[in-house]
C-alpha cells in the first residue's frame, strides 16, 4: 500500500512564504558563491575537500535562512523518497500505517529473519534523504546474497513544527511494537542516525524506564528472549547543549552548526518551553539506566570532525560506567553521518556498521 497523501505531500505555504523563497534562495546562492572563494583558504581546521566546503555552506545557509515549512516544501518527504527508491530498485513498495500518524516502509523482504527498525535523522524537522534508503540498500546487497536474512523497517515520523516531543518518540516506540508482533526480540535491531540515533537510544531506554506519557513496551515474556539483537546509533544527537568542546573545535569542518542544533531542539521541545528530560536528551539519563538496557549489543559511531563528538564521547563513557558494553567507532576526518549524504558504506563508520550488523546476523 502507499502512504497517505497528506503525509506524502509537502506542507502548503502562504503567499508571503512563497514570495520569500526568492530572496531566501538568492541568499543561499550568494553565500555559496562567496564560499567558492573562501574555500581556497579554509586551512587545516576547515573541511577536508573544497567541494565539501561548498556543500557545507549551501546547506548551512539554507537551513538558517529558510523556515522549516519552506525547507519541507522544497524537499521531498520521506514517503516520497521511499516511493522513488522502490521505482529505482524496481520493487513493490510496502508501507504500513502505524499509530499516531506514522508509517513504516519495508526496505527488503517482509519475511526476512532479522529486521532493523530504522529512524532517520534531520533534527526531527527534516525528512529522510534519498541516501538513507541508498545506505540501507547497500547493506542489503552485501548481506542478502544467499537468503533473505535481513530487512529494514524504515519509519516516517511526523516532523516539527507539525508535531513536537514526545510524539516522535511515541511513533518510534510503536514502530518497534509493531515489528515485535511478528518477530522475537532476538531477531530485531534498532538503528538511527543523528536525531534518529537519539530515537534509537531513547526507545531502548523506554523499554526498561517507560516514558510517563507513552504506553510501556514489554518486548517478551520469555525469560530466555528478553533482549533485542542489537542497537546502533550513528552520530546520535544525545545532548542539546551547544557549549561542548567539539562544537567549537569542529565548527568549520562539520556539515551542521550550533545554530542548526539550537533551532531544531527548540522546535522539538516547543510544547515544554525548551525543558528536556532523559527521553528527549539521552545523555541526561542516570548512568544506572544503562545498566539494564535490553539489547545484546550496542554500537555508537561518530566522526572525528563533527561538532557532536564531545557529547557522544560523554555518552559512551556514561554507558560504560554502568557496566554495559558498547563498541565505539570514530571515523578519522569524517563529519556528521557522512553515509547519509553520499558516503554509503564507503566510509569508516559505514564499514563499521556493516561489519557489526554481519556479526549480529550470524548470532
Amino acid at each position: 500500500m502507499r502512504a497517505d497523501s497528506k503525509q506524502s505531500s509537502s506542507p502548503g505555504l502562504s503567499l508571503w512564504e512563497k514570495i520569500d523563497l526568492f530572496p531566501a534562495l538568492l541568499t543561499v546562492f550568494t553565500s555559496t558563491l562567496y564560499a567558492s572563494v573562501t574555500g581556497l583558504f579554509r586551512g587545516k581546521n576547515g573541511t577536508r575537500t573544497y567541494r565539501f566546503h561548498l556543500f557545507r555552506q549551501l546547506l548551512q545557509t539554507g537551513l538558517q535562512r529558510l523556515s522549516l515549512r519552506q525547507i519541507q516544501y522544497l524537499t521531498p518527504p520521506t514517503n516520497k523518497n521511499y516511493e522513488d527508491w522502490s521505482i529505482r530498485e524496481q520493487v513493490q513498495p510496502v508501507t504500513i500505517s502505524l499509530n499516531h500518524g506514522a508509517f513504516g516502509h519495508w526496505v527488503g523482504k517482509k519475511n526476512a529473519k532479522k529486521v532493523v527498525v530504522y529512524y532517520h535523522g534531520g533534527g526531527f524537522a527534516l525528512p529522510s534523504t534519498a541516501e538513507h534508503f541508498g545506505f540501507c540498500t547497500e547493506i542489503l546487497h552485501s548481506f542478502n546474497t544467499t537468503d533473505d536474512n535481513i530487512a529494514f523497517f524504515f519509519l516516517t515520523y511526523t516532523l516539527t513544527p507539525k508535531a513536537v516531543y514526545p510524539t516522535q518518540l511515541a511513533q518510534a516506540v510503536d514502530a518497534l511494537r509493531y515489528i515485535l508482533t511478528t518477530r522475537k526480540p532476538s531477531n530485531v535491531l534498532l538503528g538511527g542516525d543523528s536525531a534518529g540515533g537519539n530515537l534509537a537510544l531513547t526507545v531502548l531506554m523506554h523499554i526498561t524506564h517507560p516514558h510517563p506519557e507513552i504506553e510501556p513496551l514489554t518486548i517478551s515474556d520469555d525469560e530466555e528472549d528478553r533482549s533485542l539483537a542489537g542497537v546502533y546509533a550513528i552520530a546520535p544527537w544525545v545532548s542539546f547543549r551547544t557549549d561542548w568542546p567539539s562544537i567549537k573545535s569542529n565548527h568549520y569542518s562539520d556539515i551542521i552548526s550550533a545554530a542548526n542544533l539550537d533551532r531544531w531542539s527548540s522546535g522539538y521541545l516547543d510544547a515544554r518551553n525548551g525543558e528536556s528530560d532523559p527521553w528527549s536528551e539521552p545523555l541526561s539519563a542516570p548512568a544506572e539506566w544503562w545498566r539494564d538496557v535490553k539489547t545484546k549489543a550496542l554500537l555508537v559511531t561518530a566522526g572525528g570532525d563533527e561538532i557532536l563528538l564531545s557529547p557522544i564521547e560523554a555518552l559512551v563513557d556514561k554507558v560504560r560506567s554502568s557496566g554495559t558494553e558498547v563498541e565505539f567507532v570514530v571515523g578519522d576526518r569524517e563529519t556528521h553521518a557522512p553515509m547519509m549524504y553520499g558516503g554509503g558504506t564507503d566510509t569508516q563508520q559505514g564499514r563499521a556498521i556493516e561489519r557489526w550488523l554481519a556479526g549480529q546476523i550470524s548470532n
